[in-house]
């Protein structure tokens, strides 16, 4: 049982190392090359054309893009409060 217990722990103990490793790589990158996804931020949530670093996967949020999205991403949506 121990050595499943260790096993585990050094799953965790990867992902965690692997987390660090690409939020420093989202820092770094410059996003040269991006397209646009489907890209599904929960279960069930789901968000049409959206852009993403090609090299990195972070999402690319331009204002211009701050329509629905806005809402559904935690961003405000303060262009609905009249």
């Amino acid at each position: 049982m121990e050595q499943i217990k260790e096993k585990v722990q050094a799953c965790y103990d990867a992902i965690k190392k692997a987390e660090e490793e690409l939020e420093r790589l989202r820092k770094l990158c410059k996003h040269p090359e991006t397209e646009y996804v489907n890209y599904m931020w929960a279960p069930g949530h789901i968000q049409p054309h959206t852009k993403v670093c090609s090299i990195c996967g972070e999402v690319i949020i331009e204002e211009e893009d701050l329509g629905w999205q806005s809402i559904s991403m935690g961003l405000g949506g303060d262009q609905y409060e009249k």
